[in-house]
């Protein structure tokens, strides 16, 4: 026990050097986001767009209560206890499903004109990015769900807050995205790292 407790306190001195002690949040307004995937589009194009990179999706969004994307990916570890990292799994490329692959260059450049169609081709994904859309939980009349959006946090200026139709990250008074993130970042930056409550939080903007 002694031994544990010990590692744990080493463990909490090192992320302290490292500033894990403060931590910065982009902040979004669930009661606007309409899951249309505007922002994961955005993402995807800008950084992971290359060969290779296919299964790179730094920015989703999920309906909740849902399994989620990669599939169940709550139950695959990661996270912190007692101050330390927890390490997770990978999901397997089954969890993390993909998009149906069609036969463009045939339809598009085949020169077979109208005897051709565009269709499904090779192995058809189980899972992807929102699967379970607008399922769920509950039964009529009282089912609900809401939108999740997923995303990584690393970018000064994000493409996923600019591209937001509803602007459903955090904006200032005036509707200007840079300032209020440039505000969020400060007030982040500036106040310690707080373990985040247990239950869900609610929407919430950075004018209040």
């Amino acid at each position: 026990m002694a031994q544990k407790t010990q590692r744990t306190r080493k463990a909490r001195k090192t992320q302290s050097g490292n500033g894990a002690n403060q931590q910065l949040a982009m902040v979004f307004d669930l009661n606007k986001c309409i899951g249309c995937q505007t922002c994961s589009v955005a993402c995807k194009v800008l950084w992971t767009r290359d060969e290779g990179t296919d299964y790179q999706w730094w920015c989703t969004v999920n309906t909740q209560p849902g399994r989620g994307h990669p599939r169940d990916y709550e139950t695959m570890g990661g996270g912190y206890r007692e101050g330390v990292t927890q390490p997770g799994r990978r999901p397997t490329r089954q969890e993390w499903g993909g998009g149906w692959q069609f036969n463009y260059e045939e339809v598009l450049y085949g020169g077979k004109g109208q005897s051709v169609f565009l269709h499904p081709t090779g192995e058809e994904p189980q899972w992807g990015p929102n699967w379970d859309e607008d399922q769920g939980a509950g039964e009529y009349p009282n089912a609900y769900y809401f939108y999740l959006p997923r995303l990584c946090n690393h970018c000064t200026k994000p493409a996923c807050l600019e591209a937001c139709p509803p602007a459903a990250p955090c904006t200032s008074a005036n509707r200007t995205a840079s300032s209020c993130a440039t505000k969020a970042a400060v007030a982040a930056t500036s106040s310690a790292w707080k373990p985040a409550p247990t239950r869900r939080s609610t929407s919430t903007s950075c004018a209040t």
